[in-house]
Formats: structure tokens, sequence, C-alpha cells
């Protein structure tokens, strides 16, 4: 089962991490969480993929789903993959890095939401 945390940067960044195994089952158990950090939100929000060990098309859904409702909002969305081979492979092959940056770090993930 995926693990989620979070924590507020500033007043309008907020970083999520998830891990663990983010299949059906696992995107399910973490998708209202996710939703109600970023629902009604004019923030940046990093998610942190680094430690997510499967990342299925229904987790990539959640992902652009939440970035879709950040722009909706007026905010943006910015994901850390670290060295994540696997999340990196899965999410270029269906959606590639246009969709939301993939970015190696924090640090990077703030960069390229111009924070």
């Amino acid at each position: 089962m995926p693990q989620l945390s979070h924590k507020d940067l500033s007043d309008n960044v907020r970083y999520i991490a998830l891990s663990g195994y983010m299949d059906m089952k696992g995107t399910e158990a973490v998708e209202k969480r996710v939703t109600e950090l970023i629902a009604g939100s004019n923030r940046k929000v990093i998610i942190d993929l680094s430690d997510v060990t499967f990342l299925a098309s229904v987790g990539i859904r959640l992902l652009i789903a939440s970035g879709k409702l950040l722009k909706k909002n007026g905010g943006s969305i910015a994901m850390v993959v670290g060295q994540n081979a696997a999340v990196i492979k899965t999410v270029k092959a269906t959606v590639g890095d246009a969709v939301f940056p993939l970015c190696e770090t924090q640090d990077k993930a703030l960069a390229a939401l111009n924070v």
C-alpha cells in the first residue's frame, strides 16, 4: 500500500511525497487525500515520486488530473522523480514530460515552478 506525506514549504508551495506501489488499489488509497491537498488551491505543488516502486496508468491519470485541477485554479505542478528509472520510463512512455516537469531533485522542481 502506498504512503503519502506532505508539508508546506511556504505559503504557496506544497510538497507531497508518495511511496510504494501505485497500481489500481494503491492509487485508490491515496487519490482522495491527494485531491484534498490540492483542491481549491492556487498553489504550486511538488509531488515526489522518488520512492514509488510501481506506477500504473491509473497512477499517471491521478497525476494528470491533479495538474489539471491546479492549473484550473491558477496553480502549477512539478514531479520529483530522482533516479527512479521505472517511474521516469513509465511517465515518458505514456505522457512525456510536457504535461508536467520531471525533476531530479526538489530544488530543480522549485526552479521549474519559478519559486
